[in-house]
């Protein structure tokens, strides 16, 4: 029973992260939700859409998933967020 709940659950999260009904600020919080759950693929793509690459390197890292971390980074630098967050964490502008 608590499995189909969380299926339904997560099929739902997933849509209305697809069809932008959520706003980054909650998409931000979902993450921080599926990262304690450890849940990490779905806490990357939350992060991703949220626009906080940082965290998510700062997830991987905190979960010892250093290859991860480690493709996180490259993302970070080569899309520009790290000159835009680099004084700046999500969770300060999300607060």
């Amino acid at each position: 029973m608590m499995q189909i709940l969380q299926n339904i659950i997560n099929n739902l999260v997933d849509n209305l992260i697809k069809f932008k009904i959520v706003f980054k600020k909650e998409i931000f919080y979902l993450a921080h939700h599926f990262a304690q759950i450890q849940e990490f693929d779905k806490a990357e793509r939350c992060y991703l859409k949220a626009q906080c690459p940082g965290e998510c390197v700062e997830m991987y890292n905190h979960a010892a998933k250093w290859e991860h971390a480690f493709r996180m980074f490259e993302y970070f630098i080569s899309n520009s967020y790290f000159f835009f967050f680099k004084n700046r964490s999500c969770k300060t502008i999300y607060e």
